[in-house]
């Protein structure tokens, strides 16, 4: 049993919230509303002062190394075997990873609104200089260290380089707003400016 402020937890697999089942929390502690399933899920999610509540995980050693040493640990949706697997502590909050091994190298910091689908998505972001508010669409789409705030669709090189994009709702399409001109640089990064400066006619 879990002793202390707790309720509507669902734990399936073997050692599911491992690190969490018979301990002792103080009152303030928040284990409620979480679904475990698969072996090893939040094998170490060992809450202190801090709530762990409201996560979905689902998948062999997902989430196994996470606790509330530091923050709370909350609306989380990881699926897929080692995803999310290092995350130790930190306000670890609202983040959605899908996929093998989907944001499996991050550990500490506050890891907040990332949305990483695919395989290894989100996989290159270091350790501790963790992102916040990052879309990593696509198999080993892996981001990069030291941002926030990017999307990434698609990788853009090396041998599983997308070679064509096809979007809807674009061609034949008159925006309402102010008209910019739309660039592409050699990274793949979209982006736009008023003007070319180059002189029409």
């Amino acid at each position: 049993n879990i002793r202390g402020n707790y309720g509507g937890n669902t734990f399936v697999g073997s050692y599911s919230g491992y690190g969490i089942i018979g301990k002792t929390y103080p009152a303030q502690s928040g284990i409620a509303g979480n679904t475990l399933i698969g072996a090893n899920t939040a094998y170490n999610a060992i809450a202190t002062s801090n709530a762990f509540q409201q996560n979905c995980f689902l998948g062999t050693n997902v989430g196994y190394d996470i606790t509330t040493a530091s923050g709370i640990v909350g609306y989380n949706t990881f699926l897929g075997s080692f995803a999310a697997s290092k995350m130790t502590s930190g306000a670890i909050q609202s983040n959605v990873m899908v996929g093998h091994e989907s944001g499996a190298v991050m550990t500490t910091g506050n890891i907040q609104n990332n949305t990483f689908v695919g395989y290894q998505s989100g996989y290159s972001y270091p350790a501790t200089n963790v992102p916040t508010f990052c879309i990593n669409i696509g198999s080993g789409v892996s981001g990069t260290t030291t941002e926030s705030y990017v999307t990434r669709i698609g990788q853009t090189t090396g041998a599983n380089a997308q070679t064509s994009c096809f979007i809807g709702g674009i061609y034949g399409i008159t925006p309402s707003g102010t008209l910019n001109v739309s660039l592409i640089d050699s990274n793949g990064q979209l982006g736009s400016v008023a003007s070319l400066g180059v002189a029409q006619g």
